[in-house]
């Protein structure tokens, strides 16, 4: 299992253009802020908009 799994992660992987990032963030802001409260880490990087 863990060489599948291995070979699944290997290579090119397409990236998230910054566009579908900011249209992404809004769904995912409060899951963001719970994973820093039950972590008690700053997420903030997260929360920013790119580009």
């Amino acid at each position: 299992m863990r060489t599948w799994l291995k070979s699944r992660n290997v290579g090119e992987k397409d990236r998230m253009t910054p566009e579908q990032y900011n249209a992404l963030l809004p769904l995912f802001l409060e899951d963001i802020t719970a994973l820093e409260q039950l972590t008690g880490r700053d997420m903030s990087a997260w929360k920013r908009a790119k580009g």
